[in-house]
């Protein structure tokens, strides 16, 4: 049996149908190239209902669960490492304030249906959860969850979780008293 080395390889096949135009079109559009990038980034909006931008600098290691179905990302936001999204989520700017698009650190799962909106951080190894409204920033080793999202710490099990999905190493933290 193959072990999964890659975080892509964890997911295989749930998301390798929409990373080939996306990235495609990304590539186009770093060189350049007219029109190609917008047709196949029109492609992913009807075939996957996906709006992800052809401008956008995607991470490497980077999951769009049920190939990006639903799910709109801003071509500003920046991914700083590995990243899951769950479908339905929505990254940008807010639309009353546009002040900019969120950062994303290494290590992020971001749930289904999420909704990180502005200028805000977050960190490395953190999780949003399914339907959160996120517009403040989160820590490293966080959980965010709720409409407006509240930020709670992870316990050391999960972060150690977390980062084990991502393929990085996991941080020395101290075991959890409350465990």
């Amino acid at each position: 049996m193959r072990t999964a080395n890659t975080l892509r390889d964890r997911f295989e096949p749930t998301h390798s149908f929409v990373l080939g135009p996306v990235r495609l079109a990304a590539w186009l559009a770093r060189r350049r190239v007219p029109l190609v990038p917008t047709l196949l980034q029109i492609l992913t909006r009807v075939v996957f209902g996906a709006d992800l931008p052809a401008g956008t600098r995607w991470p490497r290691q980077l999951v769009l669960l049920h190939n990006g179905l639903g799910m709109a990302i801003h071509a500003d936001c920046r991914f700083e490492g590995p990243i899951v999204i769950a479908p339905a989520a929505m990254l940008g700017h807010r639309l009353v304030e546009p002040d900019g698009p969120p950062t994303f650190g290494p290590g992020v799962l971001v749930g289904n249906g999420a909704a990180v909106l502005g200028p805000v951080r977050v960190g490395r190894l953190c999780a949003i959860g399914a339907k959160a409204l996120v517009i403040d920033d989160v820590p490293d080793f966080h959980i965010a969850s709720g409409v407006p999202a509240t930020v709670r710490p992870m316990r050391p099990d999960q972060v150690r979780s977390l980062a084990a999905l991502m393929g990085l190493d996991a941080p020395d933290l101290p075991e959890d008293p409350d465990a």
